[in-house]
């Protein structure tokens, strides 16, 4: 099936092989990722999206923004769309899963973050369930293949943790590591503001480099 775009006409493969060319310049609103070419300037503030850049002037026509995203609680996995401005997004694949979820016990694959690392390959890295001390991690070449999925338990350290929750992975070119980061919340770690969360919860920032 073609996905039609305000510019192009295009088939699903031949737009993730297009994208899969360009640049990572970060995540978006809560569990976006956008891919695009590296000539960047500052018109996304005006747009109302702070960490979103766009080029000047759109290039050839298959340059598009691409975003991750999931459904529901996240048990079908992997969803895709795209865009040619940042304001209109088309949804690949009929809006269904490009991964399903395999690891942790309820085999979630929510809040999912894609970045392209030093490899050239896209590293990705997601919440596997609301009550797990781990995420989910997974790489592929062209956003449509991609490798077994592995568990890493991150707070597996943490035996009062109660959760790990959307995870975001940045890759440093200048010290060659990735940065994941994500919260957590251990129950009376911080008594000061214990009650101030959501419930029970009361998050904070971790993470750890590779």
């Amino acid at each position: 099936m073609d996905i039609v775009s305000r510019k192009c006409k295009s088939p699903i493969t031949a737009i993730l092989h297009r994208v899969a060319a360009f640049k990572v310049i970060g995540s978006i609103i809560v569990f976006f990722t956008l891919l695009t070419h590296p000539g960047l300037s500052t018109r996304a503030q005006s747009a109302g999206f702070p960490a979103l850049e766009f080029i000047d002037e759109w290039g050839p026509e298959d340059s598009v923004l691409l975003f991750s995203y999931f459904k529901g609680n996240g048990e079908d996995g992997l969803h895709l769309a795209y865009s040619t401005d940042g304001l209109r997004w088309h949804t690949l694949k009929n809006d269904s899963s490009f991964l399903r979820p395999m690891v942790a016990k309820d085999r979630l694959m929510r809040d999912p973050c894609i970045v392209r690392g030093g490899d050239g390959n896209f590293h990705m890295v997601w919440t596997v369930s609301w009550n797990d001390r781990g995420i989910g991690y997974a790489w592929s070449k062209d956003l449509i293949n991609w490798s077994e999925q592995v568990f890493i338990p991150v707070m597996q350290h943490e035996p009062d943790a109660l959760n790990t929750w959307a995870p975001e992975i940045f890759y440093d070119a200048a010290s060659k590591q990735y940065l994941i980061y994500w919260s957590s919340t251990i129950p009376g770690r911080f008594p000061e503001t214990d009650g101030a969360g959501d419930e029970k919860y009361n998050h904070r920032i971790y993470y750890t480099v590779t």
